[in-house]
């Protein structure tokens, strides 16, 4: 799929408000999480080290919010939700809903999903231990 189409589906699946209420959603559930949790998925990935761009963990230490971090970190994955689910270590916990669809978080891994929908080939996703790779992923 070409990036013009890409585009085109996101805006149509992904409107300005289904964006926001994502970031919101997430930000509370990040809020809600272990300081040790963080630790640990941050210590499995290897991400304290190196990278490029801010992590949370240097956002948190630095005094940002997790809600201005993770408004700045959602990104859009080329990825139908059947094949995120293929990647789950375990079920995904739904932490909210958006237009009637789940917003998952993946524990084990530290990430946040939504699709508009089972045709939709993107997704909005938000992955704590940005601009890596979720562990095992």
């Amino acid at each position: 799929m070409d990036n013009s189409k890409i585009r085109q589906e996101v805006e149509r699946d992904y409107p300005q408000a289904s964006r926001t209420t994502f970031a919101e959603l997430v930000s509370a559930h990040a809020a809600g999480l272990e300081m040790s949790y963080l630790h640990h998925l941050f210590e499995r990935r290897g991400a304290a080290e190196g990278g490029s761009g801010p992590t949370l963990r240097s956002a948190i230490k630095a005094g940002e919010t997790i809600a201005s971090w993770v408004a700045s970190h959602v990104v859009f994955t080329t990825l139908p939700l059947r094949e995120w689910m293929e990647f789950c270590e375990a079920d995904p916990e739904a932490i909210g809903k958006i237009n009637g669809q789940p917003v998952l978080f993946n524990r084990a891994a530290g990430i946040y999903c939504y699709s508009a929908g089972p045709a939709a080939t993107t997704l909005l996703e938000l992955r704590l231990t940005y601009p890596h790779s979720p562990p095992g992923w």
